[in-house]
């Protein structure tokens, strides 16, 4: 996947390079609801229109963690 803006969704790789924040920072804020994000399979995927809601402090809706049912 490229690094476009118009991608809809981010991989975490993706996502960390623009937020220029570390691999564990990341994974730590999508664990604990800071970044929304969607598990397909194994893969973790962040919705840029989510993201870039969050970042304008907008709320974005409660996600149900992902807790492998």
């Amino acid at each position: 996947m490229t690094n476009k803006e118009s991608d809809i969704v981010l991989s975490v790789e993706q996502a960390r390079r623009e937020l220029c924040i570390s691999r564990g920072l990341i994974y730590q804020a999508i664990r604990n609801g800071e970044i929304p994000s969607i598990r397909i399979g194994r893969r973790i995927l962040i919705p840029r229109a989510a993201l870039q809601l969050k970042l304008s402090g907008g709320a974005f809706p409660n996600q149900e963690k992902d807790r492998g049912v």
